[in-house]
């Protein structure tokens, strides 16, 4: 394994999905050769312009050409600026001793001109729109986005993340102690835990009210028998009608504990949630939560978020038709019929349950199941860039 990396530029554009995964697999890699991370959020461009940043990214050849581009699409002091915070850490960006990474299609272009620019080997995080993998020294790529067979890709089983099982629990007694919740207390009887992580709207699926009302009422039912208690989050998709919904059903029901609504609050309470609750249950909306809660060591419990109509959608599974069929391979689905397979994928190493699986189990009496093995996409992604390190 190699042990000459002193340093980890992290370029990102905000985005916390996309954070989430660069930085579980920088950390990942930092714990193993004990280097710094360097985060450095990339400018926002508009659409002409990224499209040209693009374009020309895939075209820079030299140094020189490299920096100019970095001048004119980053600004003078963005270059600078990463070059003076490895110079007050006595990191020498000779001889590769630095990685640049990043996940999305946002900093892709930066981070390859950066690498260009100081002769040293980068690595990307899901396919890069227009540029794709082939420019980047190492690409991680879920599984699902059918990746090419190349020696530079690493396919992984759903997303890289920072989910860390010691980092869980830390969180989890701080949210806790924040609650007033007590576990050590003499004679506290709290109940189980139950946490419900939900997504929201995008262009294959749909949370609304309606689904809120009829799914959250089903899991109260069992939490009202089983003496649980129900924490839930959404995310920054979950549409306000589908807050307002929320809202009015923790008013009717004492089994809502806490509720985070992340367009009003942008703490992110997951990994305390994963810390301490007996069940998670995730909507099917979002592959990187259910990878996280994977991660955390639970079997989490999947709930179907309502599929979005349309000529789109019926090309999505006349496509998912002719694979059946044998017409094209399973490179082939798309949409909601590609990440079901994923799911699909997922249970069937033991690794997933169903709704209607989870409720099976309940009402005979199964414990929820944890994790007996290491799932950890982040650490095997580390692994493998270490490896291949020149």
């Amino acid at each position: 394994m190699a042990t000459d990396l002193k340093g980890i530029v992290l370029l990102h554009d905000g985005v916390r999905g996309h954070l989430n995964q660069s930085r579980g697999v920088a950390r990942a890699i930092s714990r193993k050769v004990h280097c710094p991370i360097f985060d450095f959020q990339v400018p926002e461009l508009y659409p002409l312009r990224k499209y040209f940043a693009r374009k020309i990214a895939n075209r820079l050849e030299t140094a020189s050409e490299a920096y100019e581009w970095l001048d004119f699409f980053a600004g003078e002091n963005f270059l600078k600026r990463i070059i003076q915070a490895l110079a007050k850490h006595h990191i020498k960006i000779a001889n590769n001793g630095i990685l640049i990474m990043s996940a999305g299609s946002a900093a892709a272009p930066f981070n390859l001109a950066l690498s260009i620019a100081l002769h040293v080997q980068n690595a990307t995080i899901m396919t890069p729109t227009y540029l794709g993998t082939a420019p980047f020294d190492f690409a991680i790529v879920p599984e699902h986005d059918s990746p090419d067979d190349e020696p530079n890709v690493f396919v992984t089983m759903g997303a890289p993340n920072i989910i860390e099982k010691e980092y869980l629990q830390k969180e989890a007694k701080k949210l806790l102690d924040e609650l007033g919740e007590t576990d050590d207390e003499e004679g506290a009887d709290l109940g189980k835990r139950w946490s419900v992580l939900i997504g929201g709207d995008d262009q294959n699926y749909t949370i609304d009210g309606d689904w809120m009302l009829k799914t959250l009422s089903s899991i109260i039912v069992f939490a009202q028998s089983h003496d649980a208690y129900l924490y839930i989050t959404t995310s920054r998709r979950t549409s306000p009608a589908a807050e307002s919904s929320l809202l009015k059903i923790k008013g009717k029901t004492d089994r809502i504990r806490y509720i985070l609504l992340a367009s009003k609050d942008k703490f992110n309470p997951i990994p305390a949630m994963l810390g301490f609750s007996e069940t998670v249950f995730v909507t099917d909306d979002s592959v990187n939560m259910v990878s996280e809660a994977i991660t955390g060591g639970t079997v989490p419990v999947l709930l179907k978020a309502k599929r979005k109509t349309g000529l789109k959608a019926k090309l999505q599974y006349l496509t998912k038709k002719l694979v059946e069929r044998g017409w094209f391979t399973h490179d082939f689905l798309w949409g909601v019929p590609r990440f079901d397979e994923v799911f699909s994928r997922f249970m069937a190493k033991g690794l997933l349950l169903s709704f209607d699986d989870w409720k099976e189990n309940i009402l005979s009496g199964k414990r929820q199941l944890k994790i007996s093995s290491n799932f950890n996409e982040a650490a095997r992604a580390a692994d493998w860039i270490l490896n291949n390190r020149k």
